[in-house]
């Protein structure tokens, strides 16, 4: 599980709660045993937004499968699994049959020259503004991406 951590600690799972607070942008997020629903009405089926996160025991695992057993408020098809959940979560929600999906995240170390593209600056992003901003850009490039596909 450390192994997605970068070198500081702190910027894989900072980039993860920008992706998470993205997808969950316009739902509704609802606290339950050992974990969260992120539920969006305009768009039940969609599978990005609509997802359980932060689980973090196996016991919060097992109880997800019985919340998806209610037939008034099934669960969503999607359980993100983040760098704080302990292997025994993955353990139990793949007993339990639920496929393995990755996120494949490329990372440069700091020490990495990279040329600059022409007309921009790349930096580090420092503080919550900077994370504030690679949320925007974040929100900008799926409204692009909806639009090129027309989706809503």
């Amino acid at each position: 599980m450390n192994d997605r951590i970068t070198a500081d600690g702190a910027a894989w799972p900072r980039f993860e709660a920008a992706v998470e607070d993205f997808w969950s942008l316009g739902g509704e997020v609802s606290a339950h045993d050992g974990y969260e629903l992120v539920r969006h009405r305009a768009a039940p089926d969609h599978p990005l937004g609509n997802f359980c996160r932060g689980l973090r025991t196996a016991a919060a695992a097992e109880s997800i499968r019985a919340h998806g057993d209610d037939a008034a408020a099934p669960l969503p098809p999607r359980v993100i699994i983040d760098t704080e959940a302990p292997p025994a979560v993955e353990a139990v929600l793949a007993l339990n049959d639920w496929a393995l999906e990755r996120l494949l995240v490329l990372e440069l170390a700091a020490d990495v020259p990279v040329p600059e593209p022409h007309g921009l600056q790349v930096r580090h992003a420092d503080g919550e503004e900077d994370w504030r901003e690679i949320e925007r850009l974040f929100r900008i490039d799926h409204l692009e991406e909806d639009a090129r596909h027309g989706s809503p």
